[in-house]
């Protein structure tokens, strides 16, 4: 069977502690209020759960034999990164798209990025991750990073990008715990997150579309960034790179910056 719990347009969502299996996607829900948490998702020939909401909580629910490169995919205006770190999964990753607001990612799954991608027909979903202003997202060393691009284009402003930064990314690695920005395609890093598409295992250039600082702040230290476009921006309130690795960037260049207001 197939998409068993959830829909569109509904007024709230709670699933708590429930146990969901030998299904396809599990779960798809978008309301005004959205709860999965603690729950179970078991032998899937999909995703556990593609959620959407402003008022979104998804944390602490475990994935098993999952066959998705997507584990999970939250879309919000509030995206707490600090609850989704709690969820798990033996395949695939997490993928958001929408706003951030000021929380730690420290999750043990990759954080996945998907530009151009609507993963359910049932509701529209953000084409980017968007850091806004006066918001501190955080990565914790050891985070990895996967993204690609499905179709289209996707813009921050006039320039494609799949994360936007008005605010502040705080990506600070370690020489012991280093950050990683790679490809979905990527499989010798965080198992195969790209499953059946035919790029998979063969990483290159400009599989996914970089971070662009719109007036925001970066720290990127002990990080590596391959794969993608360029990092960067206009009219940058700061920008710290140090200790970093850029490499197998497409011709818009690994690093390009406009400091200034």
């Amino acid at each position: 069977y197939d998409h068993s719990v959830g829909g569109s347009a509904m007024g709230s969502m709670t699933a708590l502690n429930d146990t969901f299996k030998w299904g396809t996607t599990e779960l798809i829900a978008q309301g005004a209020s959205v709860i999965v948490k603690n729950d179970t998702f078991t032998s899937l020939n999909g995703a556990a759960a593609i959620v959407s909401s402003p008022s979104l909580q998804l944390s602490g629910n475990s994935a098993t034999g999952i066959t998705a490169g997507v584990a999970y995919w939250a879309d919000s205006s509030a995206l707490d990164f600090a609850g989704l770190s709690s969820n798990s999964a033996d395949h695939g990753g997490l993928a958001v798209s929408g706003a951030a607001v000021t929380s730690t990612w420290s999750g043990s799954i990759p954080l996945m990025l998907v530009t151009g991608e609507q993963p359910t027909n049932l509701f529209q979903i953000a084409d980017v991750l968007d850091v806004p202003s006066a918001v501190t997202l955080t990565l914790a060393p050891g985070t990895l990073v996967k993204s690609r691009i499905e179709s289209g284009l996707a813009f921050c402003g006039n320039i494609q990008c799949a994360v936007s930064v008005e605010g502040t990314l705080n990506a600070a690695g370690t020489a012991g715990s280093p950050i990683t920005f790679t490809s979905a395609y990527d499989t010798t890093l965080g198992g195969d997150t790209a499953p059946g598409y035919p790029q998979d295992g063969s990483p290159a250039a400009g599989d996914w579309d970089g971070i662009y600082v719109d007036g925001g702040s970066l720290d990127l230290e002990h990080a590596t960034v391959e794969y993608g476009g360029s990092v960067g921006g206009d009219g940058i309130t700061s920008l710290t790179a140090v200790n970093d690795v850029f490499k197998s960037d497409d011709a818009s260049g690994g690093a390009a910056v406009d400091a200034g207001g």
